[in-house]
């Protein structure tokens, strides 16, 4: 703990001194020794628990901010700096998933800003456009991935807001000027510690140079995007012109809409100079821009009325084909239609010759049966005469039966001759 209430005022530690503990009201001493900083000690057990040891870099952050934004209680806890719009958490060591959710809950509006010195060869950053970078953690924190408030990194290059919204491994972010930090805790009306003042130009400064970079890639890549179809043949093409012979690694990275190869992050002041020569150059890239892509787009439009005077003598000579396949496939349906009729007709011949013949057998049928009820009459009187034993009437025999039986009588008869024939219809008569 920083401070304490002595005389009724807030006080830093200095040797000797007792005070009294702002949260709780107990009794604190100071520690003064040659090792840790100076700090106010609880003589009993201390009264919030989540307070820990500091180190220089927290103890810096600190001191960034107005002494009476520092260690201000919210009940039962002090956070590290308070303000009237929220709360700035610095935290260097890793904490717990569980921890970070308490604080977030307990605290509100809150944000934490993390000490990236301790594992800066392990994040990667790159510009990719705007004022957006992309990052790749290497053995990240994961419990920050389950923080729901603002996350800054400071770096010894600028202040890194990423998005863990994701993922801790990678992602995107943008670099954030100290204004925005001030603001975010206290509002628009921030005032800056005396302390404090020359690190806020220069992380402003350093903030503002890396704008300007990011501008001129942001310059090159809308002329490239306004006139090049394939900037990079462009832009080599001007330099050869212009007889540059010596370009900066960055201005080509910029040019591609990255600049993973330069750092300018790590160092912007050593490319200002360049970056001012390279703006010159801006407009007269502009200039063979605009002519390259006037000469682009009149060979373009040349190809496109060559292709259109194509594709309309290929549609010609489709239509063409397409006449003389249309003109075989009408004959060869008028051919087949032909001999469908052909067959249809052939067909209702047989019909017909197969329903004549029908009708002739079914009136051949009706004739002959009709003679034979003619003759009925006839072959009973004749049966009657040749019959050689008295037999019964003939009405429930058929026309066809007493013929056929009239058949059999004159077998028989003629086998046994007429001599014996009449002595045997005799002696059936005598029966």
């Amino acid at each position: 703990m920083r401070f304490a209430i002595v005389n009724g005022a807030r006080s830093l530690a200095a040797p000797g001194m007792k005070g009294v503990c702002p949260g709780c009201r107990g009794d604190v001493i100071a520690k003064c020794g040659e090792v840790l900083k100076w700090h106010w000690s609880h003589v009993k057990a201390e009264c919030d628990s989540w307070g820990d040891g500091e180190s220089d870099w927290h103890i810096g952050w600190k001191e960034r901010f107005p002494i009476e934004l520092q260690e201000v209680f919210m009940g039962e806890h002090r956070p590290d700096i308070k303000g009237a719009e929220g709360v700035l958490e610095v935290q260097a060591s890793p904490i717990s998933t569980e921890t970070i959710r308490e604080r977030e809950d307990f605290y509100g509006r809150m944000a934490w800003m993390l000490k990236g010195e301790d594992f800066i060869h392990n994040f990667e950053i790159k510009y990719i456009g705007g004022f957006m970078y992309g990052f790749k953690w290497k053995k990240p924190r994961p419990s920050w991935g389950f923080s729901r408030k603002t996350i800054f990194i400071d770096f010894p290059f600028g202040i890194f807001q990423p998005d863990f919204s994701s993922t801790t491994a990678a992602g995107r972010g943008v670099f954030v000027p100290p204004s925005a930090l001030y603001k975010f805790v206290c509002g628009d009306n921030f005032a800056v510690p005396e302390s404090a003042k020359d690190w806020y130009l220069s992380a402003t400064e350093l903030y503002e140079k890396r704008a300007l970079v990011n501008n001129i890639a942001m310059q090159m890549d809308e002329i490239s995007n306004t006139f090049a179809h394939s900037p990079g043949s462009w832009f080599k093409r001007f330099l050869e012109i212009r007889g540059i012979c010596r370009v900066p690694a960055w201005v080509e990275s910029v040019n591609s809409g990255l600049i993973s190869s330069a750092g300018i992050w790590k160092g912007p002041n050593k490319y200002l100079a360049e970056v001012a020569e390279w703006k010159k150059h801006l407009n007269d890239y502009a200039n063979c821009a605009a002519q390259w892509s006037s000469e682009f787009k009149a060979r373009k439009q040349k190809e496109h009325e060559e292709r259109l005077e194509q594709e309309r003598l290929r549609a010609f000579r489709d239509l063409e084909e397409q006449a003389r396949r249309d003109e075989a496939a009408r004959v060869s349906a008028e051919r087949l239609r032909q001999e469908m009729e052909l067959q249809r007709l052939e067909a209702e011949r047989r019909a017909k010759l197969e329903a004549a013949s029908a009708r002739a057998s079914e009136l051949l049928r009706q004739v002959t049966e009709f003679a034979l009820e003619q003759s009925r009459g006839d072959v009973c009187s004749e049966l009657l005469a040749l019959r050689p034993a008295p037999f019964g009437g003939f009405g429930r025999w058929g026309t066809a039966e007493l013929l056929e039986l009239k058949a059999s009588l004159l077998r028989a008869k003629g086998r046994l001759g007429d001599s014996r024939w009449e002595q045997a219809v005799k002696q059936g008569a005598a029966k």
